[in-house]
């Protein structure tokens, strides 16, 4: 499993009640794939090649939420990849620094390959 931590930042990522927007969590989720990718690529894909990754579907699974300068962790479990297909499936979980579960993203990966 891989896992990042962040800080709820103000402007960008709250709404006027202070709680991080869904849309805040998607940012930080691809973000997180995006690093997980950069730094698996050559374990991941032979040669190491570069790839561009399209999100086909995303599902957000809201159950408690963030606040303003709250820490968050990120953690990813690839549940099935299909390299010939160049299709994944992710889920994506949000823990609160009580380790309580925040939110879930599912996603469904596809690149296209660029030997």
């Amino acid at each position: 499993m891989y896992s990042i931590s962040y800080k709820v930042n103000g402007q960008e990522d709250i709404n006027d009640y202070m709680v991080m927007e869904n849309e805040s969590f998607f940012k930080y989720s691809e973000k997180t794939i995006k690093r997980y990718f950069k730094e698996n690529k050559e374990r991941m894909f032979q040669g190491g090649s570069n790839h561009d990754f399209t999100v086909k579907k995303k599902f957000l699974d809201k159950r408690k939420d963030l606040f303003f300068t709250n820490v968050f962790t990120v953690d990813i479990q690839i549940f099935e990849i299909d390299i010939e297909g160049c299709e994944m499936i992710t889920k994506h979980n949000f823990f609160n620094q009580n380790n309580q579960l925040c939110a879930i993203i599912e996603y469904n990966l596809v690149w296209d390959n660029y030997s």
